[in-house]
Parts: structure tokens; C-alpha cells; sequence
């Protein structure tokens, strides 16, 4: 058996010291050119395999090595990026499906307590609500009633309103005795009045709405003048493209719901009539979150993992 190569071994390669990001990219390029040429060399059968395996053995230490000195030189903690990486591989397969349906899925499984967004968003969102008690609030896009359930203690009138049966079938569960008004429906077109409600809160569901100019659109038109909105979204710094399939669940298949990534700025061009105050928050993984997900909360300490924003509808 081919002995693997250990991060402390890499760790100690004289290659692994910084030497400037140019050099060490270039070294970096140099060992790939040398494995595909390896490779090539073994399919062509000019390579026997004992002799390949030895070859690619130290040519991989060599590339990861080099790896290591760039991320070095970027200043990225090299260690907590590969027990990240060693977290998130895997053989699982990712099924895509209409959130809706995907949702459906997910509340069989789905819990608040080890959601490191959730953990996120802490206590701010019922900080930026300020004062609860005998206001009219709607949850768009409820979920599994986590907000709803807090506001209806604190003695406000909650509405939730979701799009997944399944998730709404956890939040009545879960709400029975605070008198809920929950009901299936869409962020696109909510089933209230114009000026109705006192709050409106949405959280961490903007992020599946394609049309999210609507459902902005939406949540101003039933939230009364002088009312505000405050939401939460996956942070933009967090998503790396425009569009991104979020795996949830557990096993070798996993069901797979479309987030979008959007900027502060696309949200402040959204709504840049008929709002003011309009401010943004910036949300840490909170240190008690990892206790439940060790691994992913070291790669992102202090990285902003949610973001949350208030205004006041004029």
C-alpha cells in the first residue's frame, strides 16, 4: 500500500514557506503541467503502473505543497481549509427540485438547532423588531415557524405564510397553543390587503425567490406607511456565483434547492423608491455554534455569514 501524505508532512516542506503569491502560482502551474505529461506517459504505456504510482505520489505531495505555500502567501489558514474540504466531499448525490417540493423533503429533517445560518441571525432579527408586543406581523415564508412562534410569545398577532406544505405542517405542530394564522402562499403574491400589517419579516427565503423585485414589491404593499420590513438573506460575500444549488439533508442523496446570490447594492437599487432608513447588518456564526458544527465554524470565523437589513415603508 502507497503511504498517504499527512498536512503535517506538507506543513514541513520547504516549499511551504511563503515566497510571494507570483512564485508560488508558478511553482504550482509547473507540478500540474508535470503530472498531466505523467499521466499522458502511463496511458501511452511508456509508464509502468508501480513506477506511475511512486511518481504521482511524491508529484501530488509536491503539488499539494505548493498549494499550501500559495494559500500561505494569500493567507489562508491552510489546515482549517482542508478539514473544510474533508467536511464537505463526498460521493453523495445532489437531487435538484422546485423549492416547494424540495422543502417538502427538507422538513422531515430540518432543524433550527444545527443551522449555522440560523445560528447566524441569532438575536438579531427580533432586535431589529424592536418593540413586539400587540403588532401585526406577517412571517413571509415561515418555514418551520421559528420567528412566528417567538413573536407570538412576545404577545404580537403572527400571519406565516409559506409555499411548502411540509414546512407549515412543523410550524402548526409547533405552534399550537400561540394562535398562528398560517396558510400556503407565495412571496410573489401575497394573500392580504394593501397597508395591513405593522411588520413585515421575511427570512432566509428571499434567497430562493427568482423574482425578488416582486416579492419586495409585495412585502411593501401590505406593510402599512410608516411600517417596516426587515429581512435576511444568505450573505453575498458567502456565494461565490449568481446562482448556486443549497444541498440539505443527510445520506447519499440529498435534496437540492436553488438560492440566488444578491448584493447590497442589487437590493438598494430595488428599493430605492418608496422606503426609507434603509440599513444593512452584517451577521458572524456566533462562537455557540460550534459546538454542533465544529468543522464548517472554524472556516468561518470572522466571516459575515448572513445578511440583514431594515426600512420603513414611506
Amino acid at each position: 500500500m502507497i503511504p498517504m501524505v499527512t498536512i503535517e508532512e506538507i506543513q514541513k516542506h520547504k516549499h511551504s514557506r511563503p515566497r510571494g503569491i507570483k512564485k508560488d502560482f508558478e511553482s504550482l502551474r509547473k507540478k500540474v503541467r508535470d503530472i498531466s505529461k505523467a499521466i499522458k506517459k502511463y496511458h501511452e504505456g511508456k509508464l509502468k503502473k508501480s513506477g506511475f504510482q511512486e511518481l504521482m505520489r511524491w508529484d501530488l505531495a509536491r503539488v499539494v505543497s505548493s498549494a499550501a505555500s500559495l494559500a500561505n502567501s494569500s493567507k489562508v489558514r491552510i489546515t482549517e481549509q482542508f478539514d473544510i474540504w474533508q467536511h464537505l466531499k463526498g460521493d453523495e448525490a445532489v437531487k435538484k427540485m422546485g423549492t416547494a417540493k424540495g422543502y417538502d423533503i427538507i422538513s422531515k429533517m430540518y432543524s433550527d438547532h444545527s443551522n449555522l445560518v440560523v445560528a447566524a441571525e441569532g438575536r438579531k432579527i427580533i432586535e431589529l423588531i424592536g418593540k413586539i408586543k400587540g403588532k401585526k406581523i406577517l412571517d413571509a415564508g415561515c418555514g418551520s415557524g421559528r420567528y412566528s412562534i417567538q413573536l407570538a410569545k412576545k404577545g404580537a398577532e403572527v400571519h406565516g405564510i409559506d409555499i411548502s406544505k411540509g414546512m407549515l405542517k412543523v410550524a402548526r405542530k409547533r405552534s399550537r397553543r400561540w394562535g398562528i394564522k398560517y396558510q400556503i402562499a407565495s412571496m410573489l403574491r401575497i394573500p392580504y390587503g394593501n397597508d395591513v400589517f405593522d411588520v413585515v419579516i421575511s427570512n432566509l427565503a428571499i434567497d430562493h425567490v427568482k423574482n425578488y423585485k416582486r416579492a419586495l414589491s409585495e412585502m411593501l404593499r401590505v406593510c402599512k406607511p410608516k411600517g417596516f420590513i426587515v429581512i435576511s438573506t444568505m450573505h453575498p460575500e458567502l456565494i461565490s456565483k449568481k446562482k448556486l444549488v443549497v444541498p440539505f439533508g443527510k445520506g447519499k442523496i440529498k435534496v437540492g434547492v436553488v438560492s440566488y446570490r444578491r448584493t447590497k447594492k442589487e437590493f438598494t437599487a430595488a428599493l430605492k423608491n418608496g422606503v426609507r432608513n434603509l440599513k444593512f447588518y452584517d451577521l458572524m456564526v456566533p462562537k455557540s455554534a460550534e459546538k454542533f458544527n465544529p468543522v464548517v465554524y472554524r472556516g468561518f470565523i470572522g466571516k459575515p455569514f448572513v445578511l440583514a437589513m431594515r426600512f420603513v415603508k414611506k
